[in-house]
């Protein structure tokens, strides 16, 4: 196969490797197909968790052959990347279609355009502050380190809005939702415009403290009854009422990836590999610290919203409802998650459901390992020279 025509072949394997080996990772789970739904969900799980692998990864793994065969200089890795990247990622609809059948193309596009969209922007200003970060210890990293800062404070007060109406997956909610809202939020109603319908495929319900928003996604208004809303909603509104302590510990979620902004000053007095091990495992820690407080806060939010309904079963069964829809597994893999496990979380608040609690999901489906070995084992051969090379 000579260069042109591996750069033309990048996004057809990309794609068919997706469809291949996100196919046989499903294989598990529609063999559940007459299981009670947290048992689909367990098997569920892993699979998507090696289509995410393989969404990122295996445009990594191509770019990575394609330097093996036809070395060459930082544009051609990109272009390749971004090749393969574009057929993994439409190879990626034939799984989500699978475990989501409403989806259109149009509807998968839309949706999956715009948390690209969210994520780029995020990786973008955080590569650009990293490459633009000097060697030296200076006056300069400081300031990269305010404007970094900043500009991350920034998005999370308002950039998601923004962004999402500059998208169109953001809309004014229906007056009937916003009438749910304001009598279950009586006295303290909120404006209309404080209401918005997200597009989505996922049942979910957001609050955004900051700005003091609560956001609907459309499949959560189709799911759910209106008392059952109104349950959720009495969750959210928990969230809008957080005291301004609360409200500073979770700006500090910007922190996750502040680290990696010295991957060149740590270079350059140390190694490549040195940066990239330093800049992993502090963010892993920011992030496992970040999660507890977020637990902490959803246990709060709970508690609040259980004594505020009519009755505790109507609670219990929203969250339950929404975890069936979304095929989450009732009780997860280990314990480092934003949320506590579902059955925990009713458990807690006296409202255990009727089935005994379910195993945690399996941690891998050897399909998605695939992506995973190659990445780990090939990746680094190519990258940290790669890197040494360009930093020099």
């Amino acid at each position: 196969m000579n260069h042109a025509l591996f750069l033309a072949a990048c996004p057809i394997m990309g794609a068919a490797a997706t469809i291949l080996l996100n196919g046989l990772s499903l294989i598990p789970w529609r063999r559940k197909a007459g299981a009670h739904w947290s048992e689909r969900a367990r098997f569920l799980l892993p699979a998507r968790v090696g289509a995410i692998y393989n969404l990122w990864l295996l445009p990594c793994n191509l770019a990575v052959l394609h330097n093996w065969l036809y070395p060459a200089g930082v544009a051609m890795v990109l272009a390749v990347m971004i090749l393969a990247f574009s057929g993994t990622l439409l190879g990626s609809f034939f799984f989500d279609r699978k475990i989501c059948p409403e989806y259109t193309f149009r509807s998968w596009g839309q949706e999956t355009l715009a948390g690209l969209a969210q994520r780029f922007l995020k990786w973008g200003i955080l590569l650009a502050t990293m490459f633009l970060m000097p060697a030296a210890w200076d006056y300069t990293t400081g300031l990269l380190v305010v404007w970094y800062l900043l500009v991350q404070i920034l998005l999370a007060w308002r950039g998601g809005l923004w962004l999402g109406l500059k998208l169109k997956v953001l809309e004014p909610a229906p007056d009937w939702l916003v009438e749910l809202v304001n009598t279950t939020a009586h006295p303290a109603s909120l404006p209309p415009e404080k209401i918005l319908l997200v597009k989505s495929t996922v049942a979910n319900a957001f609050a955004l403290p900051a700005t003091g928003h609560i956001l609907f996604t459309t499949k959560i208004i189709q799911v759910l009854g209106p008392e059952e809303l109104r349950a959720v909603c009495l969750h959210e509104l928990a969230h809008l009422a957080e005291s301004r302590t609360t409200l500073a510990w979770r700006f500090t979620g910007i922190l996750a990836d502040l680290p990696w902004i010295f991957f060149i000053p740590i270079s350059a007095h140390a190694s490549v590999f040195i940066a990239a091990v330093a800049g992993f495992y502090s963010s892993l820690i920011i992030r496992y610290f970040l999660k507890i407080l977020q637990r902490r806060f959803e246990t709060q939010a709970d508690r609040r919203a259980v004594g505020q309904v009519a009755d505790p079963a109507i609670y219990a069964r929203a969250l339950e409802r929404l975890h069936e829809v979304n095929q989450i597994p009732a009780v997860l893999l280990g314990k480092n998650h934003s949320h506590p496990n579902l059955y925990d979380r009713l458990t807690s608040l006296g409202l255990a459901p009727s089935y005994p609690r379910p195993k945690p999901p399996p941690r891998f489906t050897i399909p998605g390992l695939v992506s995973l070995v190659m990445f780990v084992v090939l990746f680094p051969t190519c990258i940290f020279p790669f890197l040494e090379s360009l930093l020099k």
